[in-house]
């Protein structure tokens, strides 16, 4: 290169990345006072040690400082980004920044680009207090906290413990069966929920209805530790755009689904986003319509996949005949705890009967076939089914013998709750022999069936 080539193109990288340069200064300057201004001095020490001794009036003082002096540092913070904004790095902000962007942008498949959440000490703290709380001491102890000390959305929530009955609430908030009027304060307090239920079909309607966005509905679940989605499937596209929105922003914070399929899966959505949430811990599945077995069977081999490391609880009805081949490679899985299962018939008994009886890790089992229930009743009780603590059983009268053989395959000191349903009237006493041998149950419930009338007993 020669000499004038050189001085060529210095020329042009002045005249491309001169404005760049003279924004450096500023950004420069904007994070050095957000530095000094988040760096503690050795005054700030002096002053907190001092602050041990004072009384609680000196204590409110220092606090309200600090509270100042993040203001201050968020205010800084705030320069900052508004001068990095003005440097083409070619990753959207948001849609706003995309339009002044003269080079085209990056863009992310999100209702909206969040920034990463945080929450303050004291509020994690806080949240994990009541967590190992009993339920019913919640609101108390929020009420015992002084306001002063109380972070935000505790703040919310003592409030909203003033308008709603949290017990109907905690740990899992229904967020939209919270009123009309008191909406906008439940999203402020959902930070302090250790569990947020979020109705996908209810959710763009009450944006529709409220001066709420959809954006903001799910912006506002951003500092939720876990969600649970529950959704209808039809043939509403809003429903469908909704869902997609929503898994797209915190998939990994859906830790459980409760999804009711009354129309065939017409649309990829629901098996893409149950594919994704890959933290789920207990799923729901619910078919409505003739032919809804194939829907069902879709939604099980969705999340039953070798990235769903952590579903442990899997209940799947139906009214027809019932596929179960994701269920048993489900079961065939360490993480398998907890199944429950109600269909017309099953297409395959022993294979499920196998699977049940050889899970490393089931403990509780519902079972309940609208026909034909012998026949899987007679397939377990093939096997040795000690593992099981929580048994619910489901029975016709011409498959007594067959609920004879399964209880005796229990482990009789280990089973804690047991669950008959369709006992011959009046109670025969060879089960009430077999009964006899659960000395560990804690919980018993049964209902007897007579030729010509039904009746509950407990």
């Amino acid at each position: 290169m020669t000499k004038q080539d050189a001085k060529t193109t210095s020329s042009a990288d002045d005249v491309t990345f001169g404005d760049v340069e003279h924004q450096l200064p500023a950004a420069a300057s904007a994070i050095d006072e957000l530095v000094a201004a988040a760096a503690p001095a050795p005054a700030d020490q002096a002053a907190i040690d001092d602050l041990q001794g004072a009384d609680a009036a000196a204590g409110q003082d220092h606090e309200t400082a600090v509270a100042k002096d993040r203001a201050t540092a968020a205010a800084l913070m705030d320069r900052v980004h508004e001068v990095q904004h003005v440097v083409p790095t070619g990753v959207s902000v948001n849609a706003e920044d995309d339009s002044k962007m003269k080079e085209p942008a990056l863009k992310v498949p999100r209702v909206d680009a969040v920034r990463p959440p945080k929450l303050d000490l004291p509020e994690v703290v806080t949240q994990h207090i009541l967590t190992i709380i009993a339920h019913e001491d919640t609101l108390e102890f929020v009420n015992a906290w002084p306001t002063a000390l109380l972070p935000p959305a505790f703040l919310s929530l003592k409030a909203l413990g003033g308008v709603v009955n949290l017990d109907d609430h905690w740990p899992c908030i229904e967020l939209f069966t919270i009123p009309d009027e008191h909406k906008r304060l439940a999203l402020t307090a959902l930070p302090a929920f250790p569990s947020v239920k979020f109705d996908v079909d209810l959710a763009w309607r009450t944006a529709e209805r409220l001066a709420v966005t959809l954006r903001e509905l799910i912006d506002a679940l951003r500092l939720v530790p876990q969600l649970e989605l529950t959704w209808i499937e039809g043939d509403d596209a809003a429903s469908h755009a909704t869902l997609s929105d929503v898994v797209n922003a915190w998939s990994d914070k859906v830790t459980a689904v409760m999804f009711v399929s009354s129309l065939p899966l017409t649309y990829p959505t629901v098996r893409e986003a149950l594919a994704r949430c890959v933290n789920l811990q207990r799923a729901y599945f619910q078919g409505t319509y003739r032919g809804e077995s194939a829907t069902l069977e879709q939604c099980v081999e969705a999340v039953t996949t070798p990235a769903h490391l952590h579903l442990h609880s899997l209940s799947v009805f139906s009214e027809q005949e019932y596929d179960a081949n994701g269920m048993v490679a489900w079961l065939e899985t360490p993480r398998a705890k907890a199944l429950t299962l109600s269909c017309l018939n099953v297409r395959c008994n022993g294979c499920l009967a196998k699977a049940i009886a050889t899970s490393t890790g089931l403990t509780s089992l519902s079972i309940d076939i609208h026909n034909d229930a012998w026949l899987l009743l007679d397939a377990l009780g093939e096997y040795d089914l000690h593992r099981l603590t929580d048994v619910d059983l489901y029975m016709s009268l011409c498959a007594f013998d067959d609920l004879i053989r399964v209880l005796r395959r229990l482990d009789a000191d280990r089973v804690t709750s047991l669950y008959v349903s369709g006992l011959p009237k009046p109670t025969p006493k060879e089960f009430k022999v077999v009964l006899a041998r659960f000395t560990a149950l804690k919980v018993f419930r049964y209902d007897q069936v007579s030729y010509d009338q039904e009746s509950d007993n407990e």
